[in-house]
């Protein structure tokens, strides 16, 4: 029986590679060590002869697969000082894999990878394709060189995307009035633990020493970036002039510079002590300015204050609104200067659910990068969406309060009876009517009620006014009979509303079975709307930047509803296509797109909640979605929502 010190590496990597799988089968082995099957089977039989008898063993079966049996927790010391990678999901080992080319300047061969994070080659492929395509979303690149992979690009780009994984990981607990920050195993390799608490060691002497103080997120952010540096710069890995924001150091920036060219024995360039800069600036900096920020615009220096901004670029608001955001921009924004965005669990049910308050937030990012020069991920604009839902909905409530019915009630009997009555007509219509007074008959005739409806305990007769008689114990016959003026009322004050149904025109029905990825189907989209004179040509590069920050795949729906910048928009429409066989969108498929379109005119005069409103209802019907996919031309779509909508 071999000793446990002497089976050799591929033994301990089949032993790990069964126990993060469970399942296995001879190939998978055999690309995975990229061994022969006689040299599997014989690093199966070492395994059987390790494994601690009566706790657990090793099944080979026909026909079934390779598996263990038992108590796992004995495979632990077989496998220890190489566990730290066995744990990890999909999300987390790409992320591992992402971080490991991202602190590496040097070719890693795909075999290595493969053995590090115990996965076989085509697995691996797939991460590799998954990573390109986030690469590709922040401007770097995968290169494929003769001795391996490694990521290209700007150094600041790939150190905020280091950070922003580091972030998404990070755990911190207060111990005793002292931050005890950990981060999982896996990260071993990449942040030692010792230069975390060095990194920790010298942030409390800068604030002890300066006083000053830094919120979570500032020390969060100062914390990961310094232990990302340190490291970088010891490989001769420097942020190049323009990477920073050349502005006036402070003196804290100079202070934290001194400790920690002290502390690891390094020198810091001025890129590195500028690119320190901001965090101090960030920490000392209350107020938001788009001049304090690395490359402004000549429009954003224009620009005195966060205040003014949002209210120059955002169409429809209120001072709640207004409020909300500057109190989450302000510490965002800094947090977005050094590439830190936050994680948001509840990013894709937020595009889901509330799809007009993730647009008018997608917008308001997309102004906010030119001006002050940040990128913002769909996680942050989840964020905002939420400041914006509820500005949608308190504008709901408003648009509720002005269709009450307002009601003055005319009593001869005595203020007993009129408010028997009131009460009596709130338990039936209470949001939909508003009663304002309660007035005596000589009242009646002294005054004009100026209130949409007159209700009367006597005969009454007005030239000006409908009046309806009711008894306080009024009987069901005449609950209808208000019921039905109520209405009446209601519908008359509602505001012209332009409804779904509005915007859709047979001619910008398409139906393809060619078009089979979202680019395919946006440019197709784009080019009816250009030709048309619908849009102007930046709609489709709009619509594909738009898709690269969040997918607008509503894959319950097996719909998608891209969208462009009001700013393209020259006539408010939706367009729609229609592939039965499938199109290709995002990580899902769909069938049908509807393309939103709305100029910034109609953005600022229409009230878009009711068309999301009926878009909403629209797609939740499987039924009626399922005919107009089933439709061959556009009049019998047109006819199957209108139907719908009857």
């Amino acid at each position: 029986m071999p000793k446990k010190d002497k089976f050799s590496k591929d033994v301990q990597r089949t032993i790990a590679y069964i126990y993060v799988h469970g399942l296995v089968h001879y190939p998978e082995l055999m690309s995975f060590l990229n061994v022969s099957r006689k040299r599997i089977v014989a690093d199966l039989d070492t395994v059987s002869e390790l494994l601690p008898k009566g706790r657990v063993k090793l099944i080979r079966k026909r026909n079934v697969g390779i598996y263990f049996e038992g108590d796992l927790s004995a495979l632990n010391t077989l496998l220890s000082g190489d566990t730290q990678y066995l744990s990890l999901d999909t999300e987390g080992r790409r992320n591992l894999i992402m971080l490991s080319l991202l602190m590496n300047e040097k070719e890693i061969t795909l075999d290595n990878l493969c053995m590090q994070f115990y996965v076989s080659r085509s697995t691996m492929d797939r991460d590799i394709k998954n990573i390109k395509a986030s690469l590709n979303k922040i401007d770097l690149i995968m290169q494929n060189g003769r001795n391996g992979v490694a990521i290209r690009g700007n150094e600041r780009k790939k150190r905020d995307a280091a950070s922003k994984i580091i972030s998404h990981y990070w755990m911190e607990s207060v111990k005793a009035d002292s931050r005890i920050v950990t981060l999982p195993s896996g990260f071993n390799d990449f942040i030692d633990m010792n230069t975390l608490k060095q990194v920790q060691k010298i942030l409390n002497r800068l604030q002890a020493e300066t006083q000053i103080t830094f919120t979570e997120y500032q020390y969060q952010s100062l914390l990961i970036h310094i232990c990302i540096s340190t490291i970088r710069i010891k490989n001769n890995e420097f942020l190049k002039i323009g990477d920073s924001n050349r502005r006036n150091i402070y003196h804290e920036t100079l202070i934290l510079t001194r400790m920690l060219e002290k502390e690891f024995k390094i020198r810091i360039p001025q890129t590195e002590c500028e690119y320190l800069n901001i965090h101090i600036v960030a920490a000392k900096q209350g107020v938001v300015k788009p001049e304090n920020f690395h490359g402004a615009t000549s429009a954003s220096n224009e620009l005195s204050d966060l205040n003014s901004f949002l209210k120059q670029n955002i169409t429809n608001y209120d001072a709640r609104l207004i409020s909300d955001l500057i109190v989450h921009l302000e510490p965002a924004l800094h947090r977005f200067q050094v590439g830190l965005q936050a994680t948001n669990p509840y990013t894709s049910e937020i595009i889901k659910l509330y799809p007009q308050a993730f647009e008018l937030a997608f917008e308001l990012a997309q102004r906010i990068k030119i001006s002050f020069q940040v990128s913002i991920d769909k996680n942050e604009i989840a964020y905002l969406a939420l400041h914006f839902q509820a500005y949608l909905e308190r504008q709901r409530e408003q648009q509720a309060k002005g269709l009450e019915v307002s009601i003055v009630i005319v009593c001869s009997t005595g203020i007993g009876t009129a408010r028997l009555l009131t009460q009596r007509i709130n338990s039936y219509f209470a949001g939909d009517v508003n009663i304002t007074r309660v007035l005596s008959v000589a009242d009646i005739f002294e005054q004009t009620p100026d209130e949409d409806l007159i209700i009367s305990t006597i005969p009454l007769e007005l030239d000006t006014k409908r009046v309806i008689i009711m008894r306080p114990f009024f009987d069901e016959k005449e609950r209808l009979l208000l019921s039905r003026e109520i209405e009446q009322i209601r519908l008359q004050k509602k505001l012209t509303h332009s409804r779904l149904l509005n915007f859709i025109n047979r001619d910008f029905i398409l139906i393809s079975n060619q078009v089979r990825n979202e680019k395919d189907a946006i440019q197709q989209i784009g080019n009816l709307l250009i030709e048309s004179n619908y849009a102007t040509k930046g709609v489709i590069k709009s619509a594909l930047d738009r898709e690269k920050i969040a997918s607008t795949l509503l894959q319950n729906h097996f719909t998608a509803i891209p969208h462009a910048e009001s700013q393209f928009i020259q006539h408010s429409g939706i367009t729609m296509l229609i592939n039965p066989t499938g199109i290709s969108w995002g990580e899902g498929t769909v069938r049908l797109v509807f393309f939103m379109g709305f100029s910034k005119l109609d953005v600022k005069k229409i009230s878009l909640d009711t068309v999301y409103h009926e878009f909403n209802q629209l797609i939740s019907s499987v039924s009626i979605m399922n005919k107009i996919i089933d439709s061959n031309n556009s009049n019998e779509i047109i006819r199957i929502m209108t139907k719908f909508f009857e």
